[in-house]
């Protein structure tokens, strides 16, 4: 009886762990089936957006590598525009090309209509546009001795010391406000000098003089001389288009700093600035 009932036991147990067995392995199969059902969706990057080229009515290229384009009486940044295989109006050491070809390799290049290089030593400009526009280069005029007196008394006003025979000084003439009266446009500075005997600090300043006022365009100064944070201005150039007078202002930083443009335009007696790129 003892042995009987000790082999029933182990009959019971071995039931009971094949019982569990089964179950166990109908569940996985189960959740196995449900998971084929529901698959687990990964996560996927998303995709970068597509750059979308701007379309605008009017596209400057300019001496590096800044663009720009005007639409609507505003300017913006255009870094995107596809220049290649396109006919510009290109002005190259005050000459100007009709609808020539440009390309870029580290800096500008243009064909003439046989496909041969132009040579130029100067600044390159290139303009692209479906609208009426015109253009004046950088003209500066003679300095005599009103520009002179000018000059100084603006300097004076601003409490700096200078020695006026070695300052970089500039005075372009234009109708900047459009009012029928010609205005003086002075650039000067004391940027990248040989000899700083007599300064005690860095300046660059553009002002507009109209009607006997002196009116501020850029300015930038720095306690010490012969500093190097500081940019060296001069007029690019005057770009009219759809009766908006735009003073293009170029500003070059020593050694690889680069070049940035800042544009200007002037309403009666106040002066706006529209646009700043970068240097490059």
């Amino acid at each position: 009886m003892k042995v009987h009932a000790k082999a029933v036991v182990i009959v019971f147990i071995i039931l009971i762990t094949y019982t569990i067995i089964v179950v166990s392995y109908a569940n996985k199969k189960k959740n196995t089936n449900k998971e084929d059902n529901n698959p687990v969706v990964q996560p996927t990057e998303t995709p970068e957006p597509k750059t979308v080229q701007k379309e605008y009515p009017l596209n400057v290229i300019l001496s590096t590598t800044t663009m720009l384009g005007y639409s609507d009486g505003v300017w913006e940044e255009n870094p995107t525009y596809e220049y290649e295989h396109k006919d510009f109006d290109v002005y190259l050491d005050n000459n100007a090309y009709q609808h020539i070809r440009i390309i870029y390799d580290n800096s500008w290049h243009a064909m003439d209509p046989d496909r041969n290089f132009i040579d130029y030593e100067g600044d390159f400009t290139a303009i692209k546009s479906t609208i009426e526009y015109s253009r004046r280069n950088q003209d500066y005029v003679p300095l005599d001795a009103t520009n002179e007196q000018v000059i100084k008394e603006f300097l004076d006003s601003k409490n700096i010391t200078y020695n006026y025979d070695t300052l970089n000084k500039h005075v372009m003439i234009e109708d900047f406000n459009k009012d029928g009266i010609k205005d003086y446009i002075y650039v000067i500075s004391n940027l990248f000098l040989d000899d700083y005997t007599g300064y005690d600090s860095t300046f660059a300043y553009v002002f507009v003089r109209s009607l006997n006022q002196n009116i501020m365009i850029f300015e930038d100064t720095y306690k010490a001389v012969n500093a190097l944070s500081i940019c060296n201005p001069y007029i690019d150039q005057f770009i009219t288009v759809e009766d908006h007078l735009s003073l293009l202002l170029g500003c070059s930083y020593a050694s690889a700093g680069g070049t940035k443009h800042m544009i200007y335009e002037m309403t009666g007696k106040t002066v706006n600035k529209v646009l700043e790129t970068a240097a490059n």
